[in-house]
């Protein structure tokens, strides 16, 4: 949930100070710069562009937080317990865009940093429980979790799914509802309702920025499908694994590597591994978005049919 001055179309506003809140504030790049200390801060990450200039930055400062810089969309400020950003988007940028940099990047790096694990999912609520599809980037998660929200699913999240690490069960925070559609996914849609998917908030070359209706529970984590593009040949397939490694490569943060960090991303991946069920998703290229989803939420129900998973602790 966030406490901002205006709404952030997609992200709940926050309706009481629950322990997992965010407050947002604007400023100009000075006022945001005289905040920081880039002398005493340390820098844990750099990208850079083709022509040398930083791409994507990442610094630490001990007592004032973290600093991430964005080409083209700015320095955005966060405390060291995530509770509160403060961001400088460039004069003139559209507020979609640098709006869709806060949910991809901003806010799961403050849910991290309040004590949540983070993965790279899209996830929609069958029968009451959370069912998350991950994969590489092009695997087509964002695609399939539509057609199953087409399919009568309801949406939970796109692209990021926060965990909470404790508890009896895996639970899921509710995420975003606002996701960057593929222009054919928007004509296929089209073709096959009247009414629209969702508000348009902008748009690029190739997508579309939508907001859905977004589940706002909290919700357990029934199952976690790992999305493979493996070729034109073959036939799609359900495997279920119980791989932790798996899990950790869908995590979405590398760069903070401290030993109480790195513990606790072991811990919740051992846990997720225990306590939901997993399964590799192999399947040829060839296959539509639409067909995937429907062999899925056939797996997925039947799956919902068998009794929960018991919690298993992490080794020692």
């Amino acid at each position: 949930m966030v406490e901002a001055e205006s709404p952030v179309p997609g992200v709940r506003p926050a309706q009481r100070d629950d322990g997992r809140s965010v407050r947002l504030a604007l400023a100009s790049a000075q006022e945001l710069e005289a905040r920081w200390r880039a002398d005493e801060a340390a820098f844990l990450f750099r990208q850079p562009l083709a022509d040398g200039r930083p791409a994507l930055t990442l610094e630490h400062h001990e007592s004032l937080g973290y600093r991430v810089f964005a080409h083209g969309y700015g320095h955005w400020l966060l405390t060291a317990d995530g509770r509160s950003i403060c961001g400088a988007p460039p004069d003139g940028l559209a507020a979609w865009l640098w709006q869709r940099f806060l949910v991809g990047q901003v806010l799961p790096f403050a849910a991290l940093l309040q004590g949540l694990e983070v993965f790279h999912a899209s996830a929609v609520v069958l029968s009451d429980r959370v069912v998350a599809v991950s994969g590489s980037s092009g695997a087509g998660k964002t695609s399939v979790a539509l057609n199953l929200v087409l399919a009568g699913a309801r949406l939970f999240t796109d692209d990021v799914l926060a965990v909470e690490p404790g508890g009896p069960e895996v639970t899921c925070q509710p995420g975003v509802g606002a996701t960057n559609v593929r222009d054919a996914t928007l004509r296929e849609v089209a073709a096959r309702r009247a009414s629209p998917l969702g508000e348009t908030m902008g748009g690029g070359s190739q997508s579309t920025r939508v907001v859905l209706d977004c589940e706002e529970r909290e919700l357990p984590l029934a199952a976690l499908y790992f999305l493979e593009r493996d070729g034109e040949g073959g036939e799609l397939r359900f495997e279920e694994i119980a791989d932790p490694y798996l899990l950790l490569a869908s995590t979405f943060n590398f760069v903070i590597r401290t030993p109480q960090r790195l513990s606790a991303q072991l811990d919740s991946c051992a846990r997720i591994a225990g306590g939901a069920r997993l399964y590799r998703v192999s399947s040829p290229r060839s296959a539509t978005a639409a067909a995937l989803a429907r062999s899925l939420e056939r797996h997925a129900l039947e799956v919902l049919e068998r009794p929960r998973p018991v919690m298993r602790s992490p080794a020692p």
